[in-house]
């Protein structure tokens, strides 16, 4: 937690210096900048609250080698606090102070107290240092996030429950940082138990069927003014600012009937009245205020093409925008529900679509309510072409920057399935594998393999396979006497499918499958493909840095260089995956 709020204080800085230039000074005087950088007015000028000061050090940990603009210093017309230098300062009137004081003094002492030292000489006060290595470790980890996250669509369904409980200003304040870190963002908000409030002061009981609220003319009056309520209190925390910062609210919040709603009609005899189900999303219009910087916000209510008004689930209204808008993310906030494997008691982070599919198939009568709701939505989604559905524990303040900015997460992702295609190779599969081996054994690329070594060592392989076609392949060898090293060999691609992201998919299905098996150093053997390898990872050893027993069987003639990666679990290739946009 301490990790993302370090992150988080940093944002407004971050906002504001956005498209901003700087103009700095170095190894030239101050008064030749002047002159260059004449009638430009700069973003960043120079204060006396950050001087170089003997005894203390700048913000990055070190001494520059820059000119002071003293002549700017000096026009200040207000007396300023800076630390005091060497145990003296004005106030103190010569008389020796803890170094931990401050005390104000006019501009025109600066001269005499200001020199250059190297930060070897003497024993220098980290005065502006408090914090600053853990800030700038987690705000270059969360870098790749950042920039991978720009431009992206993330729909995040914002569930009644949330409005009522004290972390819903927080998350909000956490979503408007997202359009400030570039990404656009569509809010569907539900207002069920706000529905249901309101229907209990009139004396009504909600009625549900299939998993749905049944609205009548009674109930549909409740729906407005919940809907409208929601609405307007997620508008106006918005409206707030980012972190009580109103003069960095340069976004707009724009909302209104972006889609379109068909009832529900009778099932199994019951009338769901205006209980209706989304048609159609107006996403061309969406894109167009998402472009403009703005945020969107849906509600559960949609019009029909006669002006009917229905009530839709919110869940679906998330899951079919998704689809529709071709989003990156589709997230869901849940009641704090954790998925466990039973064999390990380890905690589960992420469901391919396969098995998430299969998962809720065989046991969703033991899901909660509205967790079953929210994974067959996100199920839905993934199967439209959303790539990613995540299920964050609404109760973890921070939850959702944990999520989308640091590699180990803090809840559920259902993953759309790059591993489509790929299986274990079979006795068919061969006369494929030699078609996509046998040129590159030809240019050297590869060490030649005959069809007898692919039978007996063809347990070892996997293959990717289209429509018929074997179009990738790859083979991993555990190291008998060291079972948790394995070689990763004979990685490989059809070229018509080369530059599409198979390679990658490949190589992470491997490296899933080598950890589960207990495998935490892979190595490969490269002569020419090498540098694809070192982008993703791997980096280079030695031969005396392979198992015995394969430092025997290594080419001395060939001299293929060596490639070492050690694998820290799924979470690690998760981030692989999400950085490659697969």
């Amino acid at each position: 937690m301490c990790r993302v709020l370090l992150y988080v204080t940093s944002v407004p800085c971050c906002y504001r210096f956005r498209n901003s230039v700087f103009f700095g000074t170095h190894s030239t005087s101050y008064e030749t900048n002047r002159t260059k950088f004449k009638g430009r007015k700069p973003m960043w000028k120079f204060q006396p609250s950050v001087f170089m000061l003997e005894g203390s050090e700048n913000s990055r940990g070190k001494y520059s080698d820059g000119s002071l603009p003293l002549n700017n210093a000096q026009t200040q017309s207000t007396e300023l606090s800076l630390p005091s230098v060497d145990g003296y300062n004005k106030e103190s009137q010569g008389k020796q102070v803890k170094p931990s004081e401050t005390s104000p003094f006019q501009p025109e002492w600066l001269p005499s107290f200001l020199s250059w030292r190297k930060r070897h000489e003497g024993p220098l006060r980290d005065t502006f240092r408090f914090g600053l290595e853990d800030f700038v470790s987690t705000f270059r980890a969360c870098s790749p996030y950042i920039s991978a996250h720009q431009n992206s669509i993330f729909v995040i369904h914002i569930p009644g429950q949330l409005l009522e409980e004290e972390l819903f200003e927080n998350t909000i304040q956490d979503i408007a940082l997202l359009n400030i870190l570039g990404v656009k963002v569509v809010l569907v908000a539900g207002s069920r138990p706000q529905i249901d409030t309101r229907l209990a002061k009139e004396g009504i009981v909600p009625r549900y069927s299939h998993g749905f609220r049944v609205t009548d003319s009674l109930a549909i009056k409740a729906v407005k003014d919940a809907a409208g309520f929601v609405r307007y209190e997620i508008e106006s925390k918005l409206s707030r600012g980012v972190f009580n910062t109103p003069t960095l609210n340069k976004f707009h919040v724009v909302s209104g009937n972006f889609f379109t709603a068909i009832p529900k009609g009778v099932i199994d005899g019951i009338d769901f009245g205006y209980t209706g189900h989304v048609r159609k999303v107006e996403a061309n219009k969406i894109r167009a205020h998402l472009d403009r910087g703005d945020i969107v916000i849906l509600t559960n209510l949609g019009f029909s093409p006669s002006g009917e008004l229905f009530n839709c689930s919110a869940e679906e209204v998330a899951a079919t925008c998704a689809v529709q808008l071709n989003a990156e993310k589709l997230i869901f906030f849940t009641d704090g529900d954790v998925l466990v494997d039973n064999r390990s008691g380890g905690v589960v982070h992420n469901l391919p679509l396969k098995y998430a599919q299969k998962f809720f198939d065989t046991s969703s009568n033991s899901f909660p309510d509205m967790l079953r709701i929210e994974f067959e939505n996100g199920l839905k989604a993934c199967k439209g072409g959303v790539r990613r559905v995540h299920l964050l524990n609404r109760f973890v303040d921070g939850v959702l920057l944990m999520e989308l900015y640091t590699r180990d997460g803090a809840g559920i992702m259902i993953s759309r399935d790059i591993y489509e295609g790929i299986r274990k190779a079979a006795p068919e599969d061969i006369g494929g594998i030699l078609q996509i081996i046998e040129p590159l054994e030809n240019a050297g690329i590869l060490i030649r393999r005959r069809r007898e070594q692919i039978e007996k060592e063809l347990d070892h392989f996997v293959v990717m396979e289209r429509d018929g076609m074997v179009i990738a392949c790859a083979a991993l060898h555990i190291v008998a006497t060291d079972p948790c090293t394995a070689e990763l060999a004979c990685l490989a691609v059809h070229p018509e499918y080369r530059r599409s992201g198979k390679g990658d998919a490949l190589l992470g299905y491997m490296e899933r499958e080598a950890y589960s098996k207990g495998v935490r150093k892979l190595f490969i053997l490269s002569t020419r493909t090498f540098q694809w390898f070192l982008e993703r990872g791997f980096k280079p050893g030695a031969v005396e840095d392979l198992p015995v027993e394969r430092q025997k069987s290594y080419n001395r003639e060939r001299n293929s260089k060596i490639f070492i990666k050690f694998l820290e679990g799924s979470r690690a290739v998760d981030e692989e995956e999400l950085l490659k946009k697969l």
